[in-house]
């Protein structure tokens, strides 16, 4: 495992955990699912954090993914720099095993549901978006700051998720 300095603070029990991820909307579910097929293509030992943020970048159109590629900074750029930086290599055949979430993964979701709640919201995408770019030491925040969007997006992000959803807006 490759770890992240500072430790995220707070309640991560499985408990709070539990809660988070049943507070997801469907898009933010579907994130979290490409994040897990990221780690077993990786053949990860735990969901990273950075497999969150691979996962969240899988969606072409959700305005943020969209504006990262357009920046060139998406997917295939994190894909990159993560295997560049990290040493990570993708296995032939990924292994599919439970996959526990690594302690700043864990703090993503959790902090996301928080966030959701304080909105009176499901947690959607956004959530997961403004909780990445708030986990301060993670891979993900690395990957984000070395290509230089880390601040692009909190300062572009915040603002965007500071209003609840409206129910025809899910992401």
């Amino acid at each position: 495992m490759i770890a992240g300095a500072p430790i995220p603070e707070g309640d991560l029990s499985a408990a709070r955990m539990a809660q988070a991820l049943a507070s997801l909307n469907r898009p933010a579910e579907q994130a979290l699912s490409g994040a897990h097929s990221v780690a077993y293509r990786y053949g990860s030992d735990v969901l990273g954090s950075a497999h969150v943020l691979m996962g969240l970048l899988a969606d072409p159109g959700h305005l943020v993914t969209a504006t990262l590629d357009e920046r060139d900074s998406g997917s295939l750029a994190v894909m990159q720099l993560y295997e560049n930086s990290y040493g990570a290599r993708t296995r032939a055949t990924p292994r599919i095993i439970h996959l526990p979430y690594s302690i700043h993964a864990r703090a993503i979701v959790i902090n996301a549901a928080g966030h959701a709640r304080q909105q009176a919201t499901p947690a959607r995408r956004a959530h997961l978006w403004w909780a990445t770019t708030g986990a301060t030491g993670s891979i993900a925040a690395r990957l984000l700051t070395e290509l230089g969007q880390l601040e692009f997006l909190r300062t572009q992000l915040l603002p965007a998720i500071s209003a609840p959803a409206s129910p025809a807006t899910p992401r």
